[in-house]
């Protein structure tokens, strides 16, 4: 797993003979995505509807967090997601493409016509 500002790359798709490459740039680490990739992929309309959910099966297990602190943890631990910021300066996140060291994007991709994209939800 490559460390926080290590090199990445990211692709979106690939075939025997082409890819589809988000770019090349910095992983920042593991967050809890923006509400457009939450709603994206995971169907969560936005934050405070994951946070209810979280809040309502807590109560369902008889617990209740005392912060909102933990709901967020809780969320955290769920959803966190690893962030890479392109060359470019747009984000691409992990639940988003296929990643990884550059060198090894470089590796895996050689050989085959690379077509540039921009992250959907960018």
């Amino acid at each position: 797993m490559p460390e926080i500002g290590d090199r990445v790359g990211a692709i979106r798709s690939m075939d025997e003979e082409h890819v589809e490459l988000f770019g090349y740039g910095v992983y920042l680490g593991r967050e809890v995505p923006p509400d457009n990739i939450l709603r994206a992929f995971w169907g969560y309309k936005d934050r405070g509807e994951l946070l209810a959910q979280v809040n309502e099966i807590y109560a369902e297990l008889g617990i209740r967090p005392a912060s909102n602190e933990e709901l967020e943890a809780a969320i955290s631990l769920r959803f966190a997601n690893p962030k890479i910021q392109l060359d470019s300066g747009l984000i691409v996140w992990g639940c988003e493409s296929w990643w990884g060291p550059e060198a090894e994007v470089r590796a895996r991709i050689a050989g085959r016509e690379v077509v540039l994209v921009k992250p959907t939800l960018a």
